[in-house]
């Protein structure tokens, strides 16, 4: 999962807000045991994943009941993310990305 720290999140401008998307992460739960998510230096709060889907085919598909993997922010507001992402073997990894998905050094 470290080898894709570039896609773990995105921000999309769409109908007049910033989307803040984490369909990476959330391809990747059935390894992950959580993650948590800051805007702009707030203190990451932990963002809901659904469920590792085990009796299917595809554990990791995102099925129409597992909601919609972005949350809504004021257009042009996110200007940093920072991410905690918690492996199932109890390490956590953070990230802190500008806008672009760029990484900012800590």
């Amino acid at each position: 999962m470290s080898a894709t720290k570039a896609n773990w999140v995105s921000v999309r401008e769409y109908e007049g807000q910033d989307l803040l998307y984490v369909t990476h992460l959330w391809s990747w739960r059935c390894g992950l045991n959580g993650m948590r998510i800051g805007v702009n230096g707030a203190e990451p709060v932990t963002w809901p994943m659904p469920p590792c889907h085990e009796d299917q085919a595809a554990p990791n598909a995102i099925l129409p009941e597992d909601g919609l993997p972005y949350a809504t922010f004021p257009l042009g507001s996110i200007q940093q993310i920072t991410i905690d992402v918690f492996y199932d073997d109890m390490t956590m990894e953070t990230l802190r990305v500008n806008r672009l998905g760029q990484p900012i050094s800590p």
